[in-house]
């Protein structure tokens, strides 16, 4: 209703699309509207590189879908004032599919914006990435640690065992989970980063 009274009120666009695309609980789970969104904003504004950029991020980072996210960042570099980044952006997306030193490549762009509400989503974007790394860390310790058949896994037995100072908290400073049966590292559900979206590589 906001775009159609106003179809240039940009921050309607980028902010509704970011809530939009967030996975429950964090926003509506629905990138697909989020992507519908910003269409509706190139119809109003194809000059608006932002745009562009932001359905991009959307296909990388909820859909997952890096041959057309590549393809947005093209698009987007291709028009007047776009920043000299977003072409490179695109060819590591084609190359290296989910690595993480592209996502944060964009967040941190991003945490440049003028708006205080999308510095403060890049900042819990690249708080994520982080807390990615370090679950990639605590998952090979904890299976380098021998265990007897059927016995649990616990934080405070692995911190017994040396290797662990203390119990491990993610980037938000809330502790991991560490699943009893199967060993798996995650962030809890408590953690203002959850949920997290997903992992792929380095």
């Amino acid at each position: 209703i906001t775009t159609s009274l106003d179809p240039y009120f940009n921050i309607a666009y980028r902010f509704g699309a970011i809530f939009l695309g967030e996975p429950y609980p964090g926003g509506a789970g629905r990138p697909d509207l989020a992507v519908a969104l910003l269409r509706k904003g190139i119809a109003a504004q194809p000059g608006n590189w932002q745009y562009y950029h932001d359905i991009g991020f959307v296909y990388y980072w909820e859909m997952r879908d890096f041959p057309t996210a590549a393809d947005w960042f093209r698009r987007a570099a291709a028009l007047p004032n776009a920043p000299d980044w977003l072409l490179p952006v695109a060819a590591a997306m084609l190359t290296e599919g989910t690595d993480r030193t592209s996502a944060r490549f964009i967040w941190r762009q991003m945490l440049q914006g003028e708006q205080e509400w999308l510095r403060a989503r890049a900042q819990r974007g690249l708080l994520q990435l982080d807390a990615l790394d370090q679950i990639d860390r605590l998952a090979a310790f904890v299976a380098s640690v021998p265990r007897r058949e059927g016995e649990a896994y616990s934080w405070i037995d692995l911190v017994r065992r040396g290797g662990l100072q203390g119990i491990p908290v993610d980037p938000g400073g809330t502790p991991y989970d560490l699943d009893p049966h199967t060993g798996q590292v995650s962030v809890s559900q408590a953690s203002p980063l959850f949920p997290m979206p997903a992992g792929g590589s380095r």
